[in-house]
């Protein structure tokens, strides 16, 4: 049957333009600006994306691709999510095992199908909260300390039907011995458990800068994990490789999946040095990458990922391997002004995961960087990925972006420079000995100045944050603020009284045989645990008279924060003066005279958190200066057009500098030819296009005598 195509002869009316006609028409457009410089976008230091891609852009290495095989660029599974849909991963932000066990059995029952919990930072260090610092209790999850309380968290909840887990730090031999005595408490056959008991020891060292433990003393805890989870739990993930650890620390996307690359190298090699062999180890792995607002990067970024996992474990002689691999939502990119439109930029990461075929993935909800999260936010997010699987049907589409020459293009490109930068760190003596040196941390804050500098510049967009800002709203904050640490101190005193002289002893006896038998150590710990024994005193005889481990760690931060300290400035100098700052723009000339700039100063001060005062145009300075100075306002800033500016930016400057000397007067605009000259008239800074907003609200706050 003839193509409709060619019945219609569509060819004829629309013939195909060549490459270099269209780049002819594009260039007329432009209007003699460089085509070089305007159509082409950079999106890492050495990855410029082109304007328009053709078949000829697709690299050999792609062509010969197909989802389930090669390489493995385009998914690990030729059926896609036809055979298995991707896990949705919820984390749910509490502390209190009881708490955190109602919210749990809520979201099961609203669409979440797997069970992830969050250990706070006490608990992954192996103490008793009692113990620890009062401001690790409770921070980042939950605070477990023995078996009543781990209990109490999965009450009810069946964990042969839900897959199950937990991220446990640098070393998750204590958890596997208390998950193991819970489900001998419960009669629970360890063979029918799926998900992850994990350890990250590179991770958590990166993130913390120190462990109780030398490292080659860890790496023998997780074998023994390995070993015991490979043959009494074949379906859960013993080894986890978490990219969240670089969110926010100034890491690029090559930068993070290299990362990834150097310590699966280093697990690898650890793991098969201790007599597991390669495919043991490769699929017990479970990865977690990145999900930021930019959405081909990053789904360029997973698939790219896959081919260089697939070549390390070529060099390693994996021959099978079921590892899993997800996304999670950035925290970096998220904000606590417009708080809202987080559920733009996790739908969007959320889509990402699910184009480039991740097993699983964890939506952060859209009021995660407060701390906190409620019933609300958590549905939001799980929704987010119900909505796309099953009103959206993107579980049908198999690697939609398969084909693609942009897509294809960008993969092969990134998983090169990721394989090359990886090389580079092995090149150093590999992840942990770049971590040592300081090589990593170093080049993860060098790249976050940079990375900083735009934000300042606004070069780089945060919606809600230094752009587009609506400062008549309410700003959230974590209130109801808790004494977690009194609490949890208070419940182990009872717990540890509740106990029969005769049964502790009987738990001493279990600790010290842990030391003695270590054949045995996840069986004999979950009697421990079974006996009463606590988290604490289980680490105490797994590390007594060990060395630490201790590197300078990687400091992370949110785009938006220093934004957010500026509008939190507002606030203090409301509370004390009743009302926001105010800046008074001195507009001068007709609309069309001053209209841009004004808009563009709006803009600029709304983003500190100032309340904008935007009168019509006045025709002489004399005006200007008069309702400048009887106005509320903190700063003036005058706009206008660079022409008009010398006939009466002067006077303006003088007029208010000798009615009201210690405000600050601004002009819109950067003329470079009469700088100095502003300056001596009274022109304290000047705002523009690339001008370090952070830098011109701070000083202006300052100088107001509010404390940032």
């Amino acid at each position: 049957m003839e193509k409709q195509s060619e019945k219609l002869g569509l060819k004829n009316l629309f013939p195909q333009p060549s490459l270099d006609e269209w780049r002819k028409a594009v260039e007329s457009e432009l209007k003699g600006a460089p085509f070089e410089k305007k159509m082409f976008t950079k999106i890492e230091k050495d990855i410029t994306l082109k304007p328009i891609y053709t078949k000829e852009d697709i690299p050999d290495a792609a062509k010969n691709e197909f989802p389930g095989f090669g390489y493995f660029l385009r998914g690990n599974k030729a059926a896609g999510y036809h055979t298995k849909n991707w896990e949705i991963h919820q984390e749910i932000k509490s502390w209190d095992a009881k708490e955190f066990n109602n919210e749990l059995r809520h979201d099961l029952e609203r669409g979440l199908n797997s069970v992830k919990m969050n250990l706070d930072s006490a608990t992954l260090a192996g103490l008793d909260a009692d113990y620890a610092d009062k401001n690790d209790v409770g921070n980042g999850g939950l605070s477990i300390s023995a078996l009543p309380s781990f209990t109490r968290a999965l009450e009810g909840v069946d964990l042969t039907k839900h897959p199950f887990h937990i991220d446990c730090g640098f070393s998750a031999l204590p958890f596997l011995m208390l998950f193991r005595a819970l489900l001998k408490e419960n009669s629970i056959d360890p063979g029918k458990i799926s998900g992850s008991l994990t350890s990250d020891p590179v991770g958590f060292l990166a993130l913390s800068g120190y462990m109780p433990k030398k490292l080659t003393e860890v790496y023998n805890e997780i074998k023994t994990c390995g070993v015991w989870i490979s043959k009494e739990m074949p379906s859960v993930k013993w080894l986890h490789i978490d990219a969240s650890v670089y969110d926010g620390t100034g890491a690029d996307r090559i930068t993070e999946c290299a990362y990834v690359a150097a310590t699966l190298s280093e697990y690898m090699h650890e793991m098969i040095s201790r007599g597991i062999t390669p495919d043991t180890v490769a699929s017990g792995l479970k990865i977690t990458l990145n999900a930021g607002s930019t959405f081909f990067a990053d789904l360029a970024k997973i698939r790219a990922m896959r081919s260089v996992i697939a070549k390390i474990f070529e060099a390693y002689r994996v021959e099978s391997a079921n590892y899993i691999l997800g996304i999670k939502s950035s925290s970096y990119n998220k904000t606590i002004t417009d708080i809202h439109v987080n559920m733009l930029r996790t739908t969007t990461e959320c889509f990402t995961g699910i184009a480039g075929g991740a097993d699983f993935i964890t939506t952060i909800p859209f009021d995660d960087c407060l701390g906190t999260n409620d019933r609300f936010s958590r549905r939001i997010a799980r929704n987010t990925q119900i909505i796309l699987r099953e009103e959206s049907n993107l579980r049908h589409v198999t690697d939609p972006g398969g084909g693609s020459y942009f897509i294809e293009s960008l993969s092969v490109e990134m998983a090169e420079k990721i394989w090359n930068k990886f090389q580079e760190i092995e090149d150093h003596g590999g992840m942990t000995a770049n971590l040592k040196s300081g090589t990593i941390q170093k080049e993860c804050l060098n790249n976050l100045e940079e990375i900083s500098a735009d934000i300042a510049k606004r070069k780089t967009v945060l919606v809600g944050s230094n752009m587009y800002a609506n400062i008549s709203e309410e700003i959230r904050t974590v209130s109801g603020t808790r004494e977690i640490f009194e609490i949890r101190k208070e419940y182990l005193r009872k717990f540890r009284s509740a106990g029969n002289p005769k049964v502790h002893e009987k738990v001493l006896n279990k600790l010290q045989a842990l030391s003695e038998n270590p054949d045995e150590l996840v069986e004999t710990g979950a009697e421990a645990f079974s006996l009463g024994a606590t988290l604490g005193e289980i680490c105490r005889v797994l590390r007594s008279g060990t060395d630490t481990e201790a590197v300078s760690k990687l400091e992370k931060t949110r785009a938006s924060a220093k934004f957010e300290s500026l509008r939190f400035s507002s606030l203090k100098f409301k509370e004390s003066k009743g009302r926001l700052p105010e800046i008074f723009l001195a507009n001068m000339g007709s609309l069309k005279q001053f209209k841009a700039r004004a808009d563009f100063s709006k803009g600029f001060f709304e983003a500190g958190g100032f309340r904008i005062n935007s009168p019509a145009g006045f025709m002489s300075a004399d005006q200007a200066v008069e309702a400048a100075v009887s106005s509320n306002g903190d700063a003036v800033v005058i706009c206008s057009t660079d022409e008009a500016y010398p006939n009466f930016v002067p006077a303006i400057a003088r007029g208010i500098k000798n009615k009201k000397p210690g405000i600050k007067v601004i002009l819109a605009g950067y003329p470079k030819e009469h700088i100095e000259t502003f300056r001596a008239a009274g022109i304290d800074d000047f705002i523009y296009l690339g001008a370090d907003a952070a830098r011109i609200i701070s000083g202006l706050y300052l100088s107001m005598g509010v404390e940032l």
